[in-house]
């Protein structure tokens, strides 16, 4: 078992400990944070990896130490937001088939149920991470966008979804064809364009006359 003694402290820790984790999360001494050197340098590709998991691992841990709820909800909506990309897919694909092969596909078999769990629990694994980066960047990033940006952005993001959940709860076209399947997406996409158009014509017309 490799064990390191901080140079600085003589702190003595091992590959058991979780000191060991802290210290490959910040390169620094589990005791005084002491930059360490020459400790457990990756040598081949699986070792930079383990070490990129253990990271992230003590990243997550540090984060929602305090925040039991605040994980399993971000696990959760992992696992919804992962099952919704899963069935999009695969809603995808079967619509490409119908349009190259001119039929009229309806979505049976148990991949229907088995890919947008996969694609749940993986993304489930991974929610609690990927939210801290999102804090980090994309949140920061949208705050400097201007409020009528992010009141199209959240436009865009609840129409688009509402029409979808709507036509798979209540199927208004029943069997749907390939023609009411370019229907929707004009249904989707033509109120998106005319507040976009509608949007820009306030801001270059009529603000900038004010």
């Amino acid at each position: 078992m490799i064990s390191y003694k901080c140079p600085n402290c003589t702190f003595s820790f091992n590959e058991s400990d979780k000191a060991w984790d802290r210290a490959i999360a910040n390169g620094t001494c589990p005791k005084c944070d002491s930059p360490l050197v020459n400790f457990s340098a990756p040598t081949t590709a699986s070792d930079t990896k383990q070490r990129q998991n253990i990271r992230d691992s003590y990243l997550v841990e540090v984060s929602y130490k305090n925040s039991f709820l605040k994980l399993w909800s971000l696990r959760l909506a992992g696992f919804f937001i992962g099952a919704t990309i899963g069935f999009v897919i695969l809603i995808s694909v079967l619509f490409v088939i119908s349009a190259l092969s001119e039929s009229n596909l309806s979505p049976r078999g148990p991949a229907w149920l088995i890919v947008p769990i996969s694609f749940g629990f993986a993304i489930a694994s991974y929610a609690p991470l990927l939210w801290l980066s999102i804090e980090k960047y994309l949140v920061g990033w949208i705050l400097k966008l201007s409020k009528s940006t992010r009141l199209f952005l959240a436009a865009i993001a609840i129409w688009a979804s509402s029409v979808g959940i709507y036509v798979y709860m209540f199927e208004p076209y029943g069997y749907i064809t390939n023609t009411e399947r370019i229907h929707l997406l004009k249904v989707i996409i033509f109120p998106i364009v005319i507040y976009y158009i509608g949007l820009f014509i306030y801001k270059k017309i009529v603000r900038d006359a004010d």
